[in-house]
């Protein structure tokens, strides 16, 4: 399908979504590039819902290029459901987001996660994460033996 055909389509969907939904949300664009997932390449993003307090503010954006690397033959109505669908995803991201809850971003990383058990892909070691947590306990331990040292007189 040809990127004019897939504009047409995703403007139709922009045009029919629920205004109440996307209150707060600054812009629903369409890119041509095809976005990886940055943790795996062999997986690509369709959509992505992005916060961003400065610059263009919280927008979504639906990647035209992984689309046609995923569903190169789909039909046109076909093609229509899963825009839809992928529409409907990152509007759930942000109104998860207004209401303090990421249940969908949970439900996100799982599937990266089984992805990866799936595809043998070993987990990364952060470092740092890890030298972080050390220090946050190591901190709270201390405090807690200085209070019962302050509470107990010693």
């Amino acid at each position: 399908m040809d990127y004019i055909v897939f504009e047409k389509i995703f403007d139709e969907i922009v045009e029919e979504f629920p205004t109440v939904y996307t209150k707060g949300i600054h812009g629903i664009f369409l890119s041509r590039e095809v976005k990886k997932d940055p943790s795996i390449s062999s997986l690509y993003r369709l959509g992505e819902y992005r916060r961003e307090p400065r610059g263009l503010g919280d927008h979504i954006v639906i990647y035209y290029g992984s689309f046609m690397i995923i569903y190169p033959h789909l039909s046109f109505e076909a093609m229509r459901e899963k825009i839809s669908h992928t529409m409907l995803h990152e509007v759930q991201h942000h109104l998860e987001h207004r209401s303090g809850i990421d249940k969908l971003g949970d439900e996100d990383r799982l599937f990266i996660a089984n992805y990866k058990k799936q595809m043998g892909i070993k987990e990364k070691k952060n470092i740092k994460k890890d030298i972080s947590d050390i220090i946050k306990l190591l901190f709270w331990i201390i405090t807690f033996i200085l209070i019962v040292l302050f509470i107990t007189g010693h």
